[in-house]
């Protein structure tokens, strides 16, 4: 370990990416759902499935298959990871390399589902979040997802539901899930990040960033 932190090409430490997994199982989670209902009201499988239009039938087969395939990538081949290096962070998703020289900012959220281009509330999204019923469904499906893989991993009926999200000033995020990191993880990310901010210490949101512009770390 020590020797890779002086090398700052090297990789210090790597984890696997729960948030991005786990947002797309949440999608799968609303292709299992459909599937169930439309089952359910038409009698059978092959009954539900012919009832549905072209489209329908495609987004339905999208969800599903891939649902499977970020499950067999992300568990089995396990190619979705955050890869931090001495002053940097790779996401394996995208190849985006995150340079702490460019940090800004860092949030302790509840079931948080910010992404790169939702990160903050305002008012047009409590509006649309309260009068959506799509929006207000995929978002359960996500907290329920969510909260089944924590349970899982963690071992835990009340596992934490928070999340680490370290904003730079590109407005970029990482995401860290608290509730799926084991203990080595978590104290890995705590001494990695503490020349930046105390984790134990830092402002709290509720699915998204508490503010729309966030504020500098004192």
């Amino acid at each position: 370990m020590e020797k890779a932190i002086d090398n700052k090409d090297e990789v210090v430490f790597e984890i696997l990416d729960y948030s991005y997994i786990f947002t797309e199982l949440g999608l799968f989670s609303v292709g299992i759902f459909s599937a169930i209902v439309i089952c359910i009201y038409n009698g059978s499988i092959h009954e539900a499935y012919s009832s549905l239009t072209p489209f329908g039938q495609f987004v339905f087969a999208y969800l599903i298959l891939r649902g499977l395939s970020i499950s067999y990538l992300a568990f089995v081949s396990k190619n979705y990871k955050i890869i931090f290096y001495q002053n940097r962070i790779k996401r394996t998703k995208t190849n985006e390399i995150r340079d702490l020289d460019n940090f800004k900012n860092a949030y302790n959220v509840f079931w948080q589902i910010a992404t790169d281009k939702t990160a903050y509330w305002n008012p047009f999204k409590v509006i649309f979040l309260i009068i959506a019923i799509p929006g207000q469904i995929f978002i359960m499906f996500l907290v329920i997802t969510k909260w089944i893989g924590t349970m899982i991993y963690s071992k835990r009926f009340l596992a934490n539901q928070y999340s680490l999200v370290v904003v730079f000033n590109d407005e970029k995020l990482i995401n860290l899930s608290y509730g799926f990191l084991n203990n080595e993880e978590k104290k890995f990310i705590e001494e990695y990040f503490s020349k930046y901010f105390n984790i134990k210490n830092l402002e709290k949101g509720f699915l998204m960033l508490p503010s729309e512009q966030g504020e500098e770390n004192e």
